[in-house]
């Protein structure tokens, strides 16, 4: 904008104004694709069917995989939770997603 108005000023220059003036860039925060659902793999049927209410300790767990942003790039997190006790009974943490990741 200030550009096309013939007005010249740095980067550094707009952004000690703003600063002064208490004005912020609203950041988008990074977004990761997780999910490819364009594969051949076997799909594994819903034997829960949303019923997570169970009568006593490893009748069945759960898991779940989070991406955690670090300064040195993504971890990856697999975790395994009995639905009884609600405890994670096991986690793995890895620089990259493979079929590792969750069956260590």
């Amino acid at each position: 904008y200030l550009q096309a108005q013939g007005i010249k000023m740095s980067m550094y220059a707009v952004r000690q104004i703003k600063a002064l003036n208490h004005l912020y860039c609203k950041r988008h925060k990074r977004f990761k694709r997780t999910t490819n659902s364009d594969h051949n793999r076997a799909i594994y049927e819903n034997l829960l069917e949303q019923q997570f209410s169970m009568t006593r300790p490893n009748q069945a767990w759960s898991s779940d995989i989070t991406y955690i942003w670090t300064v040195e790039g993504w971890l990856y997190l697999a975790a395994v939770k009995d639905l009884y006790t609600k405890q994670v009974v096991g986690y793995s943490l890895n620089e990259r997603m493979t079929t590792q990741l969750v069956c260590n």
